[in-house]
């Protein structure tokens, strides 16, 4: 059986029933893990209630929703309890589809991201504050002729340098189920 069904599917019950469980310990409400899942709030009631044979990027996304420090456990249980990945519907091209979107939901903040990569993005967005702020010293009218005005610019950059070495490297790309960072 795949796709949809109206009646419980005895297979997928459990399935339902462990993110039923994920989501109600988190006290997530079904809109809330929709919305982060990238799904529509019926979707996630079809899976909970085990009416739904999900796809494998489906529970990649609920994993992630739920908890994205621990998503990739999340989504090896939530596999195994549908019934291992020969179970899952095929993806076919909805994969590629949500992957597009999801980047650009992740970088306007309505996907959670892990705390240690928000850690690092915050942290290159403080750098990148400092860094613009000694710009706009240096470009005021006689800022490169004002040794205090040059100081704090210097000091901002030198506090640049510093969150940047501790952001890490430059660039994060978010793929399904792992993180790769690439350095620009």
């Amino acid at each position: 059986m795949t796709g949809h069904t109206r009646e419980a599917c005895p297979e997928l019950v459990l399935l339902g029933q462990i993110i039923l469980l994920l989501r109600t310990e988190r006290r997530m409400p079904q809109a809330v893990l929709a919305r982060r899942a990238m799904l529509s709030e019926s979707t996630v009631q079809r899976l909970e209630y085990g009416q739904l044979r999900p796809r494998r990027s489906t529970l990649v996304w609920v994993a992630n929703a739920l908890d994205p420090d621990c998503a990739a456990m999340i989504r090896e249980v939530l596999i195994a309890a549908a019934g291992g990945a020969g179970a899952l519907a095929d993806d076919g091209t909805w994969a590629a589809r949500r992957r597009d979107a999801a980047g650009r939901l992740m970088a306007s903040g309505q996907v959670p991201l892990p705390s240690g990569i928000e850690r690092r993005i915050e942290a290159h967005r403080q750098a990148a504050e400092l860094s613009r702020r000694a710009f706009a010293i240096m470009d005021r009218p006689g800022g490169l002729d004002n040794a205090r005005q040059l100081d704090l610019a210097l000091c901002l950059m030198e506090q640049s340098d510093e969150a940047r070495k501790a952001a890490g490297p430059g660039s994060i790309s978010v793929g399904e189920g792992r993180y790769r960072v690439l350095h620009w």
